[in-house]
């Protein structure tokens, strides 16, 4: 079955908190990427893509709960 193209008419909005995370996401990655280092090349960015998924994930929970102030490059990193 082939899925129905979306009709671009409706402009989507970025979720609030979307520029925040953008904003913190190279540092992120730097950090992640220093940390796995000694990987081979393909385990490191394997490590480096699911840190970025577990910061966001982590990002969006501090933004639903109103703590966006607690959020740091570094902790959502670790």
């Amino acid at each position: 079955m082939i899925a129905p193209i979306r009709k671009a008419s409706k402009r989507e909005r970025a979720p609030s908190w979307h520029a925040g995370f953008l904003e913190m996401l190279p540092k992120i990655k730097r950090y992640a990427e220093y940390a796995f280092r000694h990987w081979s090349v393909e385990a490191r960015e394997e490590a480096v893509q699911e840190t970025l998924a577990n910061a966001m994930v982590a990002y969006v929970r501090l933004a639903k709960r109103g703590k966006l102030d607690m959020a740091h490059p570094t902790v959502l990193a670790r």
